[in-house]
């Protein structure tokens, strides 16, 4: 991973930034420094040094259960509302299909190169998942729950222009309740950029709702059609 978080500060940094960060605190040892973070699990990383100075890196120490390590499926992929709110299910849905045409061009914000399949995979996810049964599930964050439920694959972004698989995760605290956010306690949201399974750039979102009254774009009728038969 190219960036973590600050030993002391939630901010990203890079490798270089943490190797300054060790020669300016005050230890005799630069190892017995405090250790970088990783932005989703919190856990303390190791720096690995490049063949360069300037491609450092982190990553996880052995045994981590970070979700960033576990590539081979989306993140949250298994979870299921424990009780049904049939009022919240169609609140939610009638949310989505009234802002498709914002939550489309979110989408391709939040993942650079989106294709429509993709957009159509997330949609048919979120409906297998049965996320919009979730009462405490704020509809006008339901865009930043829709990028955990894929993997966005460079093989299925728009014309294979994606050069990086990109998989989003929200900051966990092991309470897999925290993916259900609601305004006021925010969580916080990353992108992950992997080349292949090797994770690289970090990049931090916030949980904005200016999404929707933002946008100036319309897209063609025949793609919002295609998206809100599958909400």
């Amino acid at each position: 991973m190219l960036s973590a978080y600050h030993p002391l500060e939630d901010k990203l940094i890079t490798h270089n930034e943490y190797l300054n960060y060790t020669i300016e605190c005050d230890v005799q040892d630069r190892g017995n420094a405090l250790k970088a973070r990783c932005p989703v699990c919190n856990n303390s990383m190791t720096t690995v040094a490049g063949k360069e100075r300037a491609d450092g890196h982190f990553r996880h120490e052995a045994k981590n259960s970070c979700p960033t390590i576990r590539t081979s499926a989306a993140p949250y992929e298994n979870l299921r509302p424990s009780t049904i709110d049939e009022k919240a299910v169609e609140f939610n849905k009638d949310f989505v299909r009234n802002n498709i045409n914002s939550i489309w061009y979110k989408l391709q914000e939040l993942a650079p190169f989106l294709n429509v399949d993709e957009a159509v995979e997330i949609l048919r996810k979120a409906r297998e998942l049965n996320i919009y049964s979730y009462a405490n599930l704020d509809p006008e964050l339901i865009v930043y729950v829709y990028v955990n439920l894929i993997n966005f694959l460079p093989s299925k972004s728009y014309k294979r222009l994606r050069e990086l698989k990109f998989l989003f995760f929200y900051q966990s605290d092991h309470n897999e309740a925290d993916l259900w956010i609601h305004r006021g306690r925010p969580s916080r949201l990353f992108r992950i950029s992997y080349d292949k399974q090797k994770p690289c750039k970090v990049v931090e979102f916030e949980s904005s709702i200016d999404y929707l009254t933002n946008n100036e774009r319309q897209a063609d009728e025949w793609l919002l059609n295609k998206l809100s038969k599958e909400i």
